[in-house]
């Protein structure tokens, strides 16, 4: 997921890697050195980045704070994690179909300004996520049970 922001005369662009969690920063396309977990540097500029892609992401360069990736409000942040309600009925296999779907919610939301949108794609996306919790827990009961 990369995210481009503009900041003054900088060009900051923000990519995390939805898999593995993985950042790169880059600012006016030269890349920042990552030195440990949340901290990068450039040139002799140190910056720290908070958060992750579901909870927004701030770069900080020791006074001034950029928002990479907006955080959610308090409606986003409910419809975002609806489907992540499928883990206390499915456990394991419900918990990752419906982070997937929190994950793809996470995106979604944040590319749209239309509420109804927003509504009706946590709504789709909790629905499929269930169907494909029955679809995989069905394959695994067809093996187990021979």
């Amino acid at each position: 997921m990369t995210n481009t922001v503009l900041h003054g005369d900088k060009t900051i662009v923000y990519y995390e890697d939805f898999w593995t969690g993985k950042k790169r920063i880059s600012i006016n396309g030269k890349e920042l050195l990552k030195i440990d977990k949340k901290t990068y540097k450039l040139e002799d500029k140190y910056y720290t980045v908070k958060g992750s892609y579901l909870t927004g992401v701030e770069l900080i360069d020791g006074v001034q704070s950029v928002a990479l990736v907006r955080k959610l409000t308090t409606l986003e942040t409910i419809l975002c994690f609806l489907p992540f309600l499928l883990a206390f009925i499915g456990g394991a296999i419900g918990g990752l179909c419906g982070g997937a779907a929190c994950a793809f919610n996470a995106i979604f939301i944040r590319k749209t300004n239309n509420t109804v949108g927003k509504i009706l794609c946590s709504i789709l996306s909790a629905v499929v996520a269930f169907v494909c919790y029955l679809i995989i827990s069905g394959l695994f009961l067809g093996l187990i049970s021979g």
